[in-house]
C-alpha cells in the first residue's frame, strides 16, 4: 500500500472512531496520534458532510 493509501485508510479509521461516540482524546489514544489530529480530521469531516447535505438536499 503506497503511502497516500495508507493515509486516507488513517483517515477513516479516525472518522469511524469518532462515529462511535468517542471523544477526541480516546480517539487520539487509541490511533496513538495527537488530539489536534483528530479534531482537525473530525472538524473537516463534519464541514463535508454539511456542505453536501446542503448541496445535495436543500439546493
Amino acid at each position: 500500500m503506497d503511502s497516500s493509501s495508507q493515509a486516507l485508510a488513517f483517515r477513516a479509521r479516525i472518522i469511524l472512531e469518532c462515529a462511535q461516540g468517542r471523544s477526541n482524546t480516546v480517539v487520539a489514544e487509541r490511533l496513538s496520534t495527537s488530539n489536534q489530529t483528530v479534531c482537525k480530521r473530525r472538524s473537516r469531516f463534519l464541514r463535508y458532510l454539511f456542505r453536501w447535505t446542503y448541496t445535495n438536499c436543500i439546493n
